[in-house]
Formats: C-alpha cells, structure tokens, sequence
C-alpha cells in the first residue's frame, strides 16, 4: 500500500500508544477498546509497510521508523491544534488590559477556574479581577466589566451601563460534617439547639427572612461581612450558615441540610463605549456564555 492509505485515526492512535506505553493505556485515553487500538495500528503498520513498535509483555517500544513517525506526527499535531484554536476563536490579535470587578467569592468559587481557557484563547490579554470590598464604581471607568449578583426583581442601578441578565444560583443552608456528627438536626428540621453564622453589614442577607422564622432557640456563634469567611467559619465546624450553593456545593467537607431558601441574579455590565473596544467586547462576550452555562438558569 502507499502511505497516503495511512487513516488520521490510525496515525492518531499509535501517537496515543508511543505517549501511553501501551495498548491498553491507548485505549484508556481514546475511551475504546484495546482490541480496536490493535487494529488500528496494524493496519497502519500494513499501510507503510513498516514494523512500527516492539510488543512486550511489559508494553511497547518504537522501532527507529516508529520514532521518527512519532516525530513528524508531534510536529503535525500542533499545527492541527493551531488550527483549531484559531477556528474556534482564539485571536492573538485581542490583546490588552481587561479590569472585571466582581465579588471575592464569585471570583475564588467560579471565575478562577475559568480564566486559563479565557488566556488559552486569547493569550496576549492581561486579566485584572477586582474584588474590593468598596464598590468598584463601573460608570466612572474603575473598571470595564462588572459581575453582580442582586436578589430577583432588582435590576442594577449603575449610571450610564448595559447590563444583562446571564444566569442565577439558590442559596441553602449548610453544615460542616464534623459539627453536624454530633449535632443533627431536629426531625422537623428544626434549628433549636444550634449556633449560626451571620452575616452582618450585608443589606438583605440572603436567607434571612428564611432563618428568622426559625431563629428560636438558635446562638449566633460568629457574624462577619464576607461570604469566604462566614464560609470558612462553616467549615471550621462553628455553626451552621446560609451560602451560595454553587460554591458550597463544591466543598466536600460541607453538607446542604435544605432547599433553596434564597435566589441571587447574576448581572453582566458594560460601559457602553467598551462595546467598541474589540479586547474588552471579547471577554464580554465570555464572560456570558461561561456563566450562563455554568450557573444554568437564566
């Protein structure tokens, strides 16, 4: 056969098993069976007439025309991988400083996790994420995008801005497993008995109305005004609190003990002049489709 018989799935898949040592390891990584990575680098042997591993009991090695396949195929690999960045809409060309001002727990629990692929897109941009607990004033340019989270039926308020609504998240009530093991709660779900951690300085804390139709009988074992430290606090096995389900959903050390008691909207905000800028219009435009997926409902 001449080699350009050879399958892009072949080539692939001898890649896969020179990186893996294996055909088994192949076949974990391509999520098929291993018999089908066999084949597939049998028949690619066949097409190039060409022995292209040394099979083991312990695994494979290349044969001399094994590695400079694995060479070339390396080098083609990254440019089909540019390729495709550049299809799916990285620009090197979107470039400069982009300030988004957000809340410190919004930031720590959603967007961090975020921003690599937002570099891997666009890698000449420089990301400044604001948190001050002082409000980041957007209308008078201390920062070109803003993500706030405000109760349903309140819509910003911000000056001359675009905003849009692009997604929501519950809160509920949460316990540390270790304070909860000797403490569980009432049949009926009752908080007599228990310590809370409030928040203080917090307009319309989430949750409130919820926790003092059920405040009976209930010790404030701490107050503060931050969601990372009342959080934190929850964790140290100090009491029990109201937080955002999409971030203590994620820490293992913590359990929901109810359902939604509390609904915040997510905000996406805009200077209108910035929509003209192609850098900061970019990230907008991220920014809501990453929360939008992410949060779910809108």
């Amino acid at each position: 056969m001449h080699t350009m018989d050879a399958k892009w799935d072949d080539l692939h898949t001898f890649l896969s098993v020179s990186r893996s040592g294996s055909f088994i390891g192949a076949a974990r990584d391509l999520a098929v069976e291993h018999t089908t990575v066999a084949r597939r680098v049998t028949r690619l042997e066949r097409s190039l007439g060409n022995a292209l591993l040394h099979r083991g009991r312990r695994g494979v090695t290349l044969t001399p025309a094994g590695e400079a396949l694995v060479q070339a195929l390396a080098r083609t690999e990254g440019e089909v991988q540019a390729a495709v960045r550049v299809a799916a809409g990285q620009d090197v060309r979107v470039g400069g400083t982009v300030r988004i001002a957000t809340s410190e727990i919004f930031a720590v629990a959603f967007l961090c996790d975020r921003l690599s692929a937002l570099k891997e897109r666009y890698p000449a941009l420089d990301v400044h994420v604001l948190t001050s607990q002082a409000p980041v004033d957007l209308a008078r340019g201390q920062a070109d995008l803003a993500v706030r989270m405000l109760p349903p039926g309140k819509a910003p308020a911000e000056g001359d801005v675009l905003a849009r609504r692009v997604g929501s998240f519950d809160f509920a009530l949460y316990g540390a497993r270790t304070y909860l093991a000797g403490r569980p709660l009432g049949p009926d779900g009752s908080l007599h008995g228990h310590r809370l951690i409030a928040y203080v300085g917090v307009p319309r804390a989430p949750g409130s109305e919820w926790l003092a139709a059920r405040s009976e009988g209930v010790e404030v074992a701490l107050s503060a005004s931050s969601v990372p430290v009342v959080s934190a606090a929850v964790e140290a096995g100090m009491g029990l609190a109201i937080l955002p389900a999409f971030y203590a959903d994620q820490r293992p050390s913590l359990v929901r003990l109810s359902g939604p008691v509390a609904e915040s909207v997510v905000w996406l905000l805009i200077r209108p002049e910035m929509k003209r800028s192609r850098h900061v219009a970019s990230v907008n435009a991220w920014l809501a489709d990453v929360i939008s997926e992410g949060l779910g409902k809108r």
